[in-house]
């Protein structure tokens, strides 16, 4: 065969490959292969029917297991358990105080002289005598200035604020669950194509030797190639050490050692519905979101803190009332002398003037001031949040979308290198051009393995912006921490130890 007939059927290869290829692809629909069959219309965001989690997947049992043994959420949720007494203590300022006290107190004396008693017997220079004294004293604040209607509301909404950031920690928890999961299978993608580069320089590099010595290349194609081979085993070196990094992290927040094969879950925006429009989508993480929820009920604790400092400047008013008996013996008739009981109750009223050298009025400006911080804090939050929103949604659309065409340019390079290595066969291409087409090829399968992995992380975002990214909002089968139920059941106790909570 000639060397011109060679060049046309290497042409003719080429040009049949790019064709099928071509075909496919249009009846593909451009539709990128990850989400072929998972969506209906390109425009519309979420699945018109969302499927049901399987929760017997690898990365579900992660995140069950996350919830269930992350140290950073059993401890929150200790200190949420803790907060919740505050609005019992508030709430005492109402009850009463009632306190019962017994004093027994024995005496004696001596005397110089001798003594008679009433039936002209004589004493004798020593004598005892006994006291039993046995009270019982109630105080009932009637009026505290409001300062006990207000530490009431405020704990209350501290308490509102504090279960807003339980679920802050959680949905933080979760998401470095899921950070942690994807992260260890991008990054064990990534040593599959290092590893696999290393395959491909190798057979290159033994390749340009075999022409070599038939003198088709020089010496300079031959270091080239060794070059080459040399990078890809450094970089796979690299990628082993970032494995075995991702592997660490996903033990410290999972709490066990990752199976040495993780498959990747499918979208989140499969089975949990989100609102196909950016607007509506930001507005529900505005309103929704633990973040701003934690600011405003902070603030409204804030001002019934100055309310709760204003009342040390109001009068304030105190029922009291006690029940006392008293009981003296002596040695002398061996019977009771005296025997005297008491009652009394009574109003007290109290108009501070100037008291603690002015420092209940610099408490209360305090409180105002902090009041005021609190209000503009609504407002960094709320645009944070609104920030956070909006770069989950762009990122989640735009690795949509760059998904159809990194798959493409995946198949295109993957043409392209077979062709470059066909033409440096007959002489049309040079050994470099192999090795650049090589690198290209696997430039372009990263950066599709990096889009669908970005794909997958900015749903969860999502759900994170919406405050949806919760044991019970992925509808994990777990038992939740019962931090609003346990706050329910230690407001109402007047009395007792209370229970410990299972989780």
């Amino acid at each position: 065969m000639t060397r011109l007939q060679q060049r046309t059927m290497l042409l003719l290869g080429v040009v049949w490959t790019a064709v099928s290829y071509m075909d496919q692809a249009v009846a593909a629909d451009t539709v990128p292969k990850s989400l072929q069959g998972k969506r209906a219309h390109k425009k519309d965001l979420t699945p018109a029917k969302p499927k049901t989690l399987s929760m017997e997947h690898p990365f579900y049992k992660a995140l069950i297991q996350t919830y269930n043994t992350n140290p950073t959420l059993q401890g929150k949720a200790r200190d949420q358990y803790a907060n919740a007494e505050n609005v019992a203590q508030a709430l005492s300022g109402w009850r009463p105080s009632l306190n019962l006290s017994h004093t027994a107190r024995r005496g004696g004396q001596e005397t110089q002289v001798t003594q008679f008693d009433t039936l002209n017997r004589p004493i004798g220079p020593r004598q005892y005598s006994t006291t039993y004294q046995t009270a019982l004293n109630l105080t009932q604040n009637l009026y505290a200035g409001g300062g006990t209607v207000a530490a009431i509301g405020g704990q209350r909404a501290s308490l509102g604020a504090n279960i807003a950031d339980f679920t802050i920690t959680e949905q933080s928890t979760l998401s470095s669950a899921v950070q942690a999961y994807i992260d260890l299978c991008y990054k064990r993608s990534l040593l599959d194509l290092k590893q696999k580069n290393v395959v491909v320089k190798k057979k290159t590099l033994d390749q340009a030797k075999a022409r070599m010595e038939v003198g088709e290349l020089t010496l300079t194609d031959v270091s080239q190639a060794e070059s080459e081979y040399a990078s890809a085993q450094s970089d796979e070196i690299s990628a082993r050490a970032d494995v075995e990094t991702a592997k660490e992290t996903y033990h410290q927040v999972v709490g066990e050692i990752p199976a040495p094969s993780l498959p990747l879950p499918d979208p989140v925006t499969l089975f949990i519905p989100i609102p196909n429009q950016q607007d509506v989508f930001v507005n529900e993480a505005v309103k929704n979101n633990p973040q701003i929820i934690q600011a405003k009920l902070s603030y409204e604790a804030a001002k019934y803190g100055i309310d709760s400092n204003k009342a040390a400047l109001l009068p304030s008013v105190g029922l009291t009332g006690s029940l006392e008996r008293n009981v003296t013996s002596d040695t002398v008739n061996n019977a009771r002398s005296a025997r005297n009981n008491a009652a009394s109750i009574g109003v007290t009223v109290s108009v501070p003037l100037y008291g603690n050298g002015g420092s209940d009025w610099s408490k209360f400006r305090q409180a105002r001031q902090a009041a005021t911080s609190r209000k503009i804090a609504i407002t960094t939050t709320e645009r944070s949040v609104r920030q956070a929103a909006v770069s989950a949604w762009e990122s989640w659309t735009s690795t949509r979308d760059q998904i159809t065409h990194l798959e493409t340019q995946v198949e295109a390079a993957k043409i392209s290198l077979e062709g470059v290595r066909q033409e440096s066969l007959v002489g049309e291409r040079t050994l470099l051009d192999v090795l650049n087409a090589e690198d290209a090829l696997l430039q372009a399968e990263t950066n599709l393995i990096q889009a669908k992995t970005n794909f997958l992380i900015a749903g969860f975002q999502m759900l994170l912006s919406l405050g949806q990214l919760t044991a019970a909002g992925l509808g994990l089968p777990v038992e939740y921490y019962p931090v609003k139920e346990y706050a329910k059941d230690v407001e109402g106790m007047w009395i007792g130890t209370g229970y410990e909570p299972k989780k």
